[in-house]
């Protein structure tokens, strides 16, 4: 089962790990992007993270992200 693991340095205090696995040509572990093809839906979370990440990254210092 092919795997893909990347780091990318988002500012100085945070960094975006991307990790996924495919089956066959599918995308796996992501339940809720099963309407998309695997090029799209890693497309869109990659897209979603770069936009918003420092607002994860701030909820997430607060707490409201386990």
């Amino acid at each position: 089962m092919p795997e893909v693991f990347y780091l990318n340095d988002l500012s100085e205090d945070a960094r975006k790990r991307h990790y996924h696995k495919t089956q066959r040509g599918q995308l796996i572990d992501f339940d809720d992007l099963r309407s998309l093809d695997y090029k799209e839906a890693l497309a869109l979370a990659d897209s979603d993270i770069n936009k918003n990440w420092e607002t994860y990254k701030e909820r997430f210092l607060k707490g409201e992200y386990p």
